[in-house]
């Protein structure tokens, strides 16, 4: 990655925190040791009440702006675009508070935006996994191969290698022009907690005349079993994930982007609705909760799916829910979800 000049334009990092004492440390030195000249970091704490905030300004940092933001407790899309409206740079960035940026993030995204003149651009990213003591136990890089779309039209042979590579499901390891968030009302809808990054990337992509991806792995993504909200059982999941899921349909009806490029995506909003449900639901309510999910037009391609599957225990809830096998559903559901609560791994 090349170090950018010192003329170049003053990138804001956003970063969102939520009770991130124990881990936020990590992630703005991150940020801090980027070779990039002109970065403001912009934390939000989102009604912290474990010292985020005090930790944020009393970081010991040099020639770099840290500014802490405090407000109620809103939820991580309000926390983003609250981050979006303090921005102060030409470009913004978004970092979660367990997450961090490789080196020579800023450098390569920021110049492929100047050079494509972008309205945003992607980078690769790396999955970590890390127990509770914030030791790395396993990590995978996914890669993505560059590429230049002038507007959604172009997008659709690179669709399927995104939503595989978790390239439409994060709003990280990407650099936004602010001017163009602004210019469209871009914003994270502050009704998800869920799935509200894929909202975001799918209505920047929308509105983009000209974004790129750069073959540098940019951002390093944590896996941990308490990770994020987004990761643990809610009582309105289903009606998100139906949100979430007319955001697609309505991506694909106004684009002319085939609907069953999001086949797997869909499926997977699904069984995540699913999961909850069955955990915080009597059966009789869960089961109605549920099918009146499946029927809804928002996942109208799931009766008769063919697949690709994202997993074995997709296609077997799928077939369950198809059948109408409410016990046989169940069982499977909290037979999966005790395992994973033992094993540690996320819900």
């Amino acid at each position: 990655m090349n170090t950018a000049e010192h003329t170049s334009p003053m990138v804001s990092v956003i970063v969102p925190a939520y009770n991130a004492a124990s881990h936020i440390e990590a992630a703005i030195t991150s940020i801090v040791n980027q070779s990039y000249p002109s970065i403001e970091i912009v934390v939000v704490d989102d009604g912290s009440d474990d010292g985020t905030a005090h930790l944020v300004r009393s970081y010991p940092v040099s020639n770099r702006r840290i500014s802490c933001i405090e407000m109620s407790n809103s939820g991580v899309s309000t926390a983003r675009n609250v981050g979006i409206s303090h921005a102060r740079g030409e470009y913004c960035m978004f970092v979660d508070s367990d997450d961090r940026l490789l080196e020579g993030a800023v450098s390569a995204l920021v110049g492929a935006a100047e050079a494509n003149r972008a309205d945003f651009t992607i980078g690769g990213m790396r999955f970590v996994k890390r127990n509770r003591n914030d030791e790395e136990t396993a990590a995978r890089e996914s890669f993505i191969s560059p590429f230049r779309c002038s507007g959604a039209k172009e997008v659709e042979p690179h669709l399927e290698p995104m939503i595989v590579g978790n390239y439409i499901q994060s709003s990280c390891s990407k650099c936004y022009r602010t001017d163009f968030l602004r210019e469209n009302s871009l914003r994270f809808d502050s009704m998800l907690d869920s799935f509200e990054d894929m909202a975001f990337v799918l209505a920047c992509v929308e509105a983009s005349e000209c974004f790129c991806a750069v073959a540098d792995v940019c951002y390093e993504y944590s896996l941990r079993s308490e990770k994020s909200n987004s990761r643990r059982y809610k009582e309105n999941m289903a009606w998100q994930m139906d949100r979430v899921g007319s955001y697609i349909r309505g991506f694909c009806s106004r684009t002319g982007i085939r609907p069953d490029v999001f086949g797997p995506t869909l499926l997977h909003l699904f069984v995540n609705a699913v999961n909850s449900t069955i955990a915080l639901h009597k059966a009789n309510d869960a089961a109605e909760i549920i099918e009146n999910l499946y029927t809804n037009p928002s996942f109208d391609l799931l009766p008769g799916y063919q697949g690709p599957y994202p997993n074995r225990y997709s296609k077997t809830i799928l077939h369950f829910v198809g059948r109408g096998e409410w016990m046989k559903l169940r069982f499977v559901v909290r037979l999966r979800n005790i395992i994973r609560a033992i094993s540690g791994q996320p819900v």
